[in-house]
């Protein structure tokens, strides 16, 4: 299979871990710049005898980015197996959430100290980590725990105190590369629509582009009949789906497939279709409504402009009834954290920016 050259940021990333066989390295880079690329280039080579044929491990947030890793592979020509085999005449890898690995290790599996160990979405440590996935919060602890040599932490969207908490959890040598950007083709404004014109928005919206695009609603019922609203608009509903954690695999499967194939145009989620899903075909977001946090914003801005070279667009819709909402959900300093990205006259991408760097605008509000 040939593959596009090689970006600076996946040679650098590379260089170092295939330079280095003792680094844990941490990767920003924006959605859409091909991290993925990094650890397929490590899973596929194999240059040395079988008995110490490269193996990679790599941890996925979410059960449809295991299934497209692992069929990414494959067409890659690496072994995706469901344990490592020292008599393979592959590279193998394994691909699993959290709980699958933390069950198979309860079972007495063994992570050889030698594989490559892979965390994609790497932030889900920190935001997930608590009480909602508690699995999370344990693989740092798993490079100390079975020794191993070698990890590779990706995310669009770690900021910098979660940065810092990982790099406390894993030992020595460790590196950093990346910085968090969004995407340079992608065009976002913020829009004050009240909650009985964004029908009309949207409608309108709808009309005028002539590409594929997802709109983010916040809650399944909402997204459900966002879905069929928009299907009313069009002489083939269907070519509208929604796409929520509701959905059994295989109609989350025929959902990404439609999507693919362009059967599928108009997407209405929840953050269910969120990190590390790629379409480059979706031109345009709209987020319905405030999200719960900055980094649900960030990642959902990332679904679109996943071409380079292609312009895309970006709306965020908001009105104070918004944050009215979100004050029953969340802590005030969240609140209000959302509330200057959204009221500031300053660009949302540089006020995104300033949040996931080191050292945040004086007048923002940390969490």
């Amino acid at each position: 299979m040939e593959l596009p050259p090689l970006r600076p940021f996946q040679r650098q990333a590379l260089d170092i871990l295939e330079c280095n066989p003792q680094v844990h390295l941490i990767a920003t880079a924006a959605t859409g710049s091909g991290k993925s690329r990094i650890f397929e280039e490590l899973a596929r080579k194999s240059n040395t005898p079988p008995q110490s044929l490269t193996q990679t491990l790599i941890i996925s947030p979410l059960q449809a980015l295991v299934r497209q890793q692992r069929e990414r592979l494959t067409t890659l020509g690496v072994d995706v197996v469901d344990r490592f085999d020292s008599h393979g005449s592959l590279p193998q890898a394994l691909v699993m959430t959290p709980e699958s690995l933390a069950r198979r290790i309860d079972r007495g599996m063994l992570i050889p100290k030698t594989a490559l160990f892979v965390v994609d979405e790497c932030h889900c440590i920190d935001q997930w980590g608590g009480s909602f996935r508690p699995e999370f919060a344990l693989v740092p602890a798993l490079v100390s725990r079975f020794k191993i040599q070698r990890s590779l932490w990706l995310s669009a969207t770690l900021s910098a105190e979660a940065r810092a908490r990982l790099r406390r959890q894993l030992p020595e040598p460790q590196q950093e590369l990346g910085e968090f950007t969004l995407q340079k083709n992608l065009r976002i404004q913020r829009v004050k629509v009240p909650w009985n014109e964004r029908a009309e928005f949207l409608k309108r919206w709808l009309d005028h582009s002539q590409h594929a695009g997802i709109v983010f609603a916040s809650t399944r019922g909402a997204c459900i009949d966002l879905a069929r609203l928009m299907a009313s608009w069009t002489p083939t509903p269907e070519s509208v789906t929604a796409y929520h954690a509701g959905l059994v695999p295989e109609e989350r499967q025929a959902a990404e497939d439609g999507i693919r194939s362009g059967r599928i145009r108009w997407v209405v989620a929840t953050s269910a279709f969120g990190m590390g899903m790629n379409f480059p075909s979706l031109r345009w977001v709209i987020l319905w409504q405030v999200p719960y946090s900055v980094l649900d914003l960030a990642q959902m801005l990332g679904r679109a402009g996943r071409t380079a070279n292609e312009p895309a667009t970006a709306f965020a819709l908001w009105d104070d009834a918004d944050f009215f909402w979100l004050s029953k959900h969340l802590q005030t300093s969240q609140l209000q954290e959302l509330r200057e990205l959204y009221e500031t006259t300053e660009g949302l991408d540089r006020r995104l920016e300033a949040h996931f760097s080191e050292r945040p605008l004086e007048h923002s509000v940390e969490t």
